[in-house]
């Protein structure tokens, strides 16, 4: 029996319409030089594993990237905590910022932390 994705949380808005979906940003070395953006892949490989950004922005926050948690505390499409987002050169609120930088933080804190900042949504989205 397969695992099921937690429900979308109660506080995200509906699901975003096909022209606002998430996709995470062409990080491919010379794509901006080159003139040209190619569509990223979805996944994105880490070692052993690989994380389906847009799985865990969906399980996260609806695919919100503007939506807050009940508490305020946690925001943005990976559900930051200031702190967290300062400590990797956010500034302002994560859920501000656009999702191509929520994107790129939340890629740089895999790669310090792995995938314990998100215990529970981020068993979905390893690949």
């Amino acid at each position: 029996m397969a695992p099921q994705l937690p429900s979308r949380p109660r506080h995200a808005k509906p699901r975003l319409r096909a022209a606002e979906e998430v996709r995470p940003p062409d990080l491919t070395e010379g794509a901006a030089s080159r003139g040209r953006h190619r569509a990223a892949s979805p996944l994105v490989h880490f070692g052993t594993g690989e994380i389906d950004w847009s799985a865990l922005a969906r399980c996260e926050s609806g695919g919100n990237p503007h939506v807050t948690d009940p508490s305020g505390r946690y925001g943005g499409l990976y559900q930051f905590d200031a702190g967290t987002w300062h400590s990797l050169g956010g500034h302002g609120l994560p859920q501000d910022a656009s999702a191509g930088e929520q994107t790129n933080r939340a890629r740089a804190l895999f790669h310090e932390r792995g995938i314990s900042p998100w215990p529970s949504c981020g068993l979905h989205a390893r690949r």
